[in-house]
């Protein structure tokens, strides 16, 4: 009994390493690599709160100082919140493949052109 379990033992472990080192190799090129997605993670966190000023300055471009100063407001809080949890998300799960869960990946990205967007499944 003892010789016929070591090959299977050896099989069983060629096909579990086999199937891990294929999911490291393609790991980079899917969604954020490990230092990338640490790295977005730890930024994202600190710097959250600079979705006020942005979604402020966004609204009041677009909508006028009143809406800027209110609407623009409320948003950049909501949007910081969100960036700051997705950035702890990534910290927590830095070593899991997946996509990016904020568009733009910083916050000072397309700071006067592109407001904040979440992407609706982690993927």
């Amino acid at each position: 009994m003892k010789s016929t379990l070591k090959p299977l033992l050896i099989l069983s472990t060629l096909i579990f390493f086999s199937s891990e080192a294929a999911v490291a190799a393609s790991y980079a090129t899917y969604g954020l690599g490990v230092g990338n997605k640490l790295a977005h993670g730890a930024a994202n966190t600190i710097t959250g709160i600079a979705e006020v000023p942005k979604s402020m300055l966004m609204e009041t471009n677009d909508k006028g100082l009143g809406y800027g100063l209110t609407t623009g407001l409320l948003t950049g809080i909501t949007y910081g919140v969100g960036r700051s949890l997705a950035g702890v998300a990534d910290l927590g799960t830095f070593f899991i493949p997946a996509k990016p869960l904020v568009s733009p990946g910083y916050a000072w990205q397309d700071y006067r052109t592109q407001q904040t967007r979440f992407q609706p499944n982690w993927k």
